[in-house]
C-alpha cells in the first residue's frame, strides 16, 4: 500500500502542473478505470488554476481506487492504461517517457522537487523531445562517460533502452546530465558530432538550436541545490581506460530495443565548434575573481577567504592558467591530511577536465602492501594531489631529483607552514633553491626556474599573542615561510564582499554552560580517589620520588587538572625507579598512581558521554590490571582493586539514575532541527575518539535519536594512550559521502579530523563539546555549517570561564591584524617585504630553538651487564647482551630460559604480513608476572619467534640506576646483528616450530 500511495502522490504532482483531465478523461472510455469518477471530474466547474487542480486531484483518486486492495486491477495496469491513453493526446506525448520510466518515484521525484519553470518546460520538452528522438542515447552514453557519467548510470541507461525504450534511455539521460558540470552541454554536442548524428533533417523549430534549448532545460531547474548536493566520486583507472574510447553508432547491439532508431540528423549549425584540447571556461563569482587575480599574474601569495567561499574552485583556475601559460609546467597541490588529499582530487578532477588524466594523488594511506613508484608517479602526471610528507621522502630517496623540478606549489591550509610542519620543510627547500640559483660561483650558469608558491587558509591565526604587535609577527611568520612576495589576497572591493556575505553568510552562534553539580556517582568516585591517596602515603620511602605536592593539596571537590598533572608525574617518576621485589616502590606507586588518573578519566566519561559508558570503563580497567593477573599482585595492588571493586558497587545503584545534562541538551537540539528541516545534517565536534564512540552508541541507542542513524568521523591511525582505532583513509571516504547522501544525519567527529576543509554542503547544525581552544579551531569548526539557516552551538561543562570566550577573542584580533597587514601590501610595498623577510627570519630563529629544545639527548651507553626489567613488575629477564637483531632491525633475546618468561594471547591481526618483512603475526606477548605488554610473536621461516617492544621494558644499569626507552635506538646498546644465512639458520633452530607444523610432521610420519 505505501508504494502505491507513493507513486500516486507523484503522479498528482506531476499532473498539478500538466495535465487538464477534461482533455483526456473522455479518452478513457471502454477501460477498467472510471466508471462514475468521470463525472465528478466533469462536475468540477470553471477555467481557473485552482479548478483544474481540484480535477486533477479527483483524477488521481479515481486512478488510485482502480488499484485498491480489493481490485483485480494492479498499479501497473492502471499506469499502463494512463500511459497508452496520453500517447493519443499530442500535447502530452512527451509525458508518456517519464511514466514508462520504472524509476521515476524516485529519480524524477528529485527532479520535479527542484523545477521552478514549469510552463516554460512545457514549451522546451515539445520541441526537444522530438529531435533528441534521432539520437541513441546508449551511444552517447558511451561517450559522457568519458566526463560526466559513471559505469553504474550507464548500465541503467542501456538497460533502460533494451526493456523499455530508447526515448525512456534519453529522457533519463538528459535528467541524469542536468546535475553535472554545465560544460556537459559541450561535451553532449561534441558526442553527437562525433556520432555522426549532424546532417539537413533537423525536426528544430526555426527559432531554436540545440544548445539553446539544452541550456533552457537546465534552466527550468534549482540546479544551484543539487550542485551542492553532489559528492563527485570516480575512479581514476577506470576513466584513464575509458578517456580513449570512442564508440562507433555500428557497434552496438539494439535489437533488444523497442523503437527503432530515426534516420534523422542534427544540423552542424546547432554544434558549436570545439576541439578536443580546448577546456571549456570555469565561471568564478566576482569575490573569487579579485582572490585569484595576484596569483594569476604569476606572483607568490597567500589566499585568505571564509571557509566555504570556494578557495578550491580558484586554485583550479589558477591551475588551469598556470598550465596553459607554462612551458613543462608541474603542480603540487598538497593537503595537511590524506582525507583531505582525497577530497581536493577529486574536485580537481572535476574543475580540470582536459587534464584529469593528467592529475594524481598520493598520500600515506593509499595502496597498501603494494611497491609503488611514487617518483615515477610525479613524473608521469601534470597535477598531483599529495601530502607534503611524500614530497620530502622522495627527495631523500631520490626519486625526486630536485624541489625545482616543480613549476606551482599549491599548499591547502597553509596556516600550517610554522615550526616542524612539514610544509616548512618544503618552503625551506624552495627558499634554498632560489639562494643557490642567485649564488655566482658556479662554473655553469644553473637556469633560472620560476617555483611559484600558492596559499590557501581561512585562518592564518596569531598563536598565544594578546597584542598587536604580536600577533603581526606571528602572521608575518607565517607570509615569509610562504615567501608571499605577492601579498595577501583578500575580498576588499564592497561589491565583492556583498556577493561573498550572501553566498557564505556566518551561521549564528550559541553558548551554553552545563554545570555538573555534585550527585551520587561523583561523590564515589572522589571518596574511593581520597583512599587511594591515602594508600600512596603509607608507601616506604615514597619521599624519594620527590613528588610530595598532590598529598599536601589532597583531593578538592573536583578531579582538577592541577592534580591530574601531579598524578602523571607520581606515574612517571615511579616507572624510571628501580625495585626487584614485590613490594617495590616503582611498582606500588605506578598501580596507585594508575588507578587515580583512570578515576580522573572516568569522571570526565561521565560528563562527556552516557554515566553507563563511564561505569563500563572502570570495570574494563579493574578487569584487565588486576584481576586477569591477581596471583601476581602486589598487597598494595590487591588492596587497590578491592576500593575498585568498592567503588563500582555502590555505583551500580546509581549508573542508570545519573543524568547529563550535556546530552538532553543535544538531543533536544537535533530532534528540533529535524522537526524543522527533514533533510538536515548534525555535526557533533568531541575532543576524543573513546568520547565519539560512546557518543554513536547514545545515539543509536536513544529513541529520539536512532532512527536518524549516527557514525564516526576521527583521525588515521591509533593515537597515544588511545583505546579506539583510528580509521583508514578509504573509510573517511565512504563516511563522507554516506553522510552527504543522507544514510545518516549525525556525524560526532573529532577536531583533528573534520576541523578543516571536510566539504558537507547539506550540514546545518554544528554542536562543539569542550573542543574549541583556539581562534583556528573557532574558525573552521564553525565552517562546517554551511548550509542555509543554518546553527552553531558551543558547549562548555562548568561555570563560564574567562578562557572560554579566549578563542573568539583571538578569532577578532586575528582578523583585525590580517586586514591591517593587506592594507600595508597595498600601500607600501617595500616595507611590507622588509617585514616579510624579518618574519622569515624570526621564523627560522623559532623553528631551530624548537629543535635544539627537543634533540635528544645522547643516550646513556649502557654495558653487557646492565640488565632488562620489565617495565611494570620490575622482573629482571636478561642481560642486556642477549638481545639481538633479525631480519632487518626487529629485536628479540637469545636466551633459552626466554620462552618461559612470557605468554601468548591472540592477535587481532593474526595472519597477517608484518610490514612486508615476510614475517606474520600470530600472537600477543605479556610478562607472566604481570599485564606487561612486550611484544609480538610472528612466524618466520615455520618458527615462532617473539619481537620484542621495547616500551614494555627498562634497562637497570650497575649503579641501580633505571632508564626506560622510548625507542630502540636510544637506549644506547650496542646490539648485534644476525645476518648470515647460515647464521640465521643456526639461531632459529632454538624457536619452536608453529603447533600446525608439529600436527603435519606428526601425521606424516604416522
Amino acid at each position: 500500500m505505501g508504494a502505491r500511495k507513493i507513486k500516486f502522490e507523484i503522479l498528482q504532482g506531476i499532473f498539478e502542473n500538466w495535465l487538464e483531465p477534461l482533455d483526456v478523461i473522455d479518452l478513457f472510455d471502454g477501460t477498467r478505470i472510471f466508471d462514475t469518477g468521470g463525472m465528478n471530474i466533469r462536475g468540477v466547474k470553471g477555467s481557473d488554476d485552482q479548478a483544474r487542480r481540484t480535477r486533477v486531484e479527483r483524477f488521481v483518486e479515481c486512478l488510485e481506487r482502480s488499484c485498491t486492495d480489493g481490485s483485480s486491477v494492479s498499479i501497473v495496469q492502471v499506469v499502463q492504461e494512463l500511459i497508452d491513453v496520453l500517447k493519443e493526446v499530442k500535447q502530452y506525448e512527451w509525458l508518456v517517457p517519464l511514466l514508462e520510466d520504472e524509476h521515476f518515484t524516485t529519480d524524477f521525484f528529485e527532479c520535479f522537487r527542484r523545477m521552478q519553470k514549469i510552463d516554460k518546460l512545457k514549451d522546451i520538452l515539445g520541441h526537444l523531445m522530438p529531435t533528441l528522438e534521432c539520437i541513441h542515447a546508449v551511444e552517447v552514453a558511451e561517450y559522457m562517460v568519458r566526463h560526466f557519467l559513471n559505469e553504474n548510470e550507464r548500465e541503467e541507461i542501456e538497460n533502460l533502452a533494451r526493456t523499455k525504450s530508447n526515448s525512456n534511455a534519453v529522457c533519463s539521460l538528459l535528467h541524469k546530465l542536468i546535475y553535472k558540470k554545465p560544460t556537459w552541454i559541450d561535451h553532449f554536442i561534441e558526442a553527437i558530432k562525433m556520432l555522426n548524428y549532424s546532417g539537413s533533417d533537423t525536426g528544430l523549430c526555426e527559432n531554436h538550436t540545440l544548445v539553446e534549448l539544452l541550456q533552457d532545460y537546465c534552466g527550468c531547474f534549482n540546479l544551484e541545490e543539487a550542485m551542492e548536493e553532489m559528492v563527485i566520486v570516480e575512479d581514476a583507472e577506470q576513466l584513464s581506460k575509458s578517456s580513449s574510447y570512442v564508440p562507433s553508432n555500428r557497434n552496438i547491439d539494439l535489437s533488444g530495443t523497442k523503437t527503432k532508431q530515426k534516420e534523422c540528423q542534427i544540423p552542424t549549425e546547432s554544434i558549436p565548434s570545439s576541439s578536443e584540447d580546448k577546456e571549456a571556461p570555469q565561471v568564478l563569482r566576482k569575490y573569487q575573481e579579485e582572490l585569484c587575480k595576484i596569483a594569476l599574474q604569476g606572483e607568490n601569495v597567500v589566499i585568505c577567504a571564509p571557509t566555504n567561499s570556494g578557495k578550491t574552485t580558484v586554485a583550479a583556475s589558477i591551475i588551469r592558467e598556470h598550465l596553459a601559460k607554462e612551458t613543462n609546467a608541474k603542480v603540487i597541490f598538497f593537503t595537511p591530511t590524506g582525507g583531505l588529499a582525497e577530497q581536493q582530487f577529486r574536485k580537481l578532477k572535476w574543475y580540470l577536465i582536459n587534464h584529469r588524466d593528467k592529475i594524481s594523488l598520493l598520500h600515506g594511506g593509499i595502496e597498501e602492501g603494494f611497491d609503488r613508484d611514487d617518483g615515477k608517479t610525479i613524473y608521469s602526471h601534470d597535477v598531483i594531489v599529495m601530502t607534503p610528507q611524500i614530497l620530502l621522502n622522495c627527495i631523500e630517496k631520490k626519486k625526486v631529483h630536485s624541489i625545482c623540478d616543480f613549476t606551482l606549489l599549491v599548499f591547502d591550509e597553509c596556516h600550517h607552514t610554522r615550526m616542524s610542519h612539514p610544509y616548512c620543510e618544503i618552503m625551506r627547500k624552495v627558499l634554498q633553491s632560489v639562494a643557490e640559483q642567485r649564488e655566482p660561483h658556479y662554473a655553469t650558469p644553473r637556469p633560472q626556474r620560476n617555483i611559484q608558491i600558492v596559499g590557501l587558509t581561512a585562518t592564518l591565526g596569531i598563536g598565544a599573542a594578546e597584542s598587536e604587535d604580536d600577533a603581526e609577527k606571528y602572521i608575518f611568520a607565517v607570509l615569509g615561510m610562504m615567501n608571499a612576495t605577492g601579498g595577501l589576497a583578500m575580498v576588499t572591493d564592497p561589491k565583492n564582499l556583498d556577493e561573498l556575505n550572501d553566498h557564505c553568510p556566518p551561521a549564528p552562534e550559541e553558548t551554553v554552560y552545563i554545570e555538573h553539580g555534585e550527585d551520587l556517582f561523583q561523590a564515589c568516585l572522589l571518596k574511593g580517589g581520597a583512599k587511594i591517596l591515602n594508600l600512596l602515603t603509607t608507601i616506604k620511602d615514597f619521599s624519594l620520588l620527590q613528588i610530595s605536592w598532590g598529598i599536601s593539596q589532597g583531593i578538592n571537590e573536583r578531579f582538577n587538572p592541577e592534580f591530574q598533572s601531579w598524578c602523571r608525574k607520581v606515574r612517571h617518576a615511579a616507572e624510571h625507579h628501580s625495585g626487584d621485589s614485590e613490594d617495590s616502590l616503582g611498582r606500588d606507586a605506578k598501580s596507585c598512581a594508575e588507578c587515580l588518573l583512570v578515576l580522573i578519566d572516568v569522571q570526565r566519561m561521565k560528563e562527556n558521554c552516557h554515566p553507563k559508558y563511564a561505569y563500563t570503563q572502570l570495570e574494563k580497567f579493574a578487569e584487565e590490571r588486576f584481576a586477569e593477573h591477581s596471583q601476581k599482585n602486589t598487597q598494595m595492588e590487591k588492596e587497590l582493586y578491592g576500593i575498585l571493586l568498592d567503588i563500582m558497587k555502590e555505583l551500580q545503584n546509581c549508573v542508570e539514575e545519573a543524568e547529563n545534562k550535556m546530552l538532553d541538551i543535544i538531543t533536544e537540539r537535533i530532534e528540533k532541527k529535524n522537526q524543522e528541516d527533514r533533510d538536515f545534517r548534525c555535526m557533533v565536534m568531541v575532543s576524543r575518539r573513546l568520547y565519539a564512540e560512546c557518543f554513536k552508541k547514545y545515539v543509536k541507542t536513544t529513541p529520539l535519536l536512532g532512527d536518524l542513524g549516527c557514525e564516526m568521523y576521527i583521525g588515521v591511525g591509533r593515537k597515544s594512550g588511545s583505546d579506539t582505532p583510528g580509521m583508514t583513509h578509504k573509510k573517511q571516504g565512504e563516511t563522507i559521502k554516506a553522510f552527504n547522501e543522507g544514510k545518516f544525519r549525525v556525524l560526532v567527529c573529532t577536531p583533528d579530523a573534520a576541523g578543516e576543509g571536510v566539504d558537507i554542503p547539506n550540514c546545518s547544525l554544528v554542536i562543539t563539546v569542550e573542543c574549541v581552544n583556539n581562534e583556528i579551531k573557532e574558525v573552521q569548526l564553525k565552517g562546517r555549517a554551511r548550509k542555509t539557516n543554518s546553527e552553531v552551538l558551543h558547549i562548555h561543562l562548568g561555570q563560564p570561564d574567562p578562557r572560554d570566550s579566549l578563542p573568539a577573542k583571538k578569532e577578532i584580533l586575528m582578523k583585525k591584524v590580517t586586514g591591517k597587514v593587506h592594507k600595508l601590501c597595498n600601500r607600501n610595498l617595500a616595507a611590507y617585504k622588509k617585514k616579510l623577510t624579518e618574519g622569515r627570519i624570526n621564523a627560522f630563529q623559532e623553528i631551530e630553538e624548537s629543535r635544539k629544545r627537543k634533540a635528544p639527548t645522547k643516550p646513556k651507553l649502557h654495558t653487557d651487564e646492565d640488565t632488562l626489567l620489565c617495565r611494570h613488575c620490575s622482573t629482571p629477564i636478561c642481560y642486556v647482551s642477549n638481545i639481538v637483531k633479525i631480519n632487518g632491525n626487529h629485536h628479540t633475546i637469545d636466551d633459552n630460559n626466554f620462552q618461559t618468561m612470557y605468554k601468548s594471547n591472540s592477535h587481532k591481526k593474526s595472519g597477517e604480513e608484518l610490514s612486508k618483512t615476510g614475517m606474520t603475526h600470530v600472537n600477543r606477548i605479556c610478562c607472566v608476572e604481570c599485564p606487561q605488554d612486550w611484544g609480538n610473536e610472528v612466524e618466520w621461516k615455520g618458527r615462532l619467534i617473539p619481537i620484542l617492544g621495547v616500551k614494555g621494558f627498562k634497562i637497570k644499569d650497575r649503579r641501580g640506576k633505571i632508564h626506560s626507552p622510548s625507542q630502540w635506538c636510544r637506549t644506547g646498546l650496542n646490539i648485534a646483528s644476525v645476518k648470515a644465512t647460515v647464521e640465521v639458520e643456526q639461531f632459529l633452530e632454538k624457536f619452536p616450530r608453529r603447533t600446525e607444523d608439529l600436527k603435519s610432521s606428526a601425521i606424516c610420519e604416522g
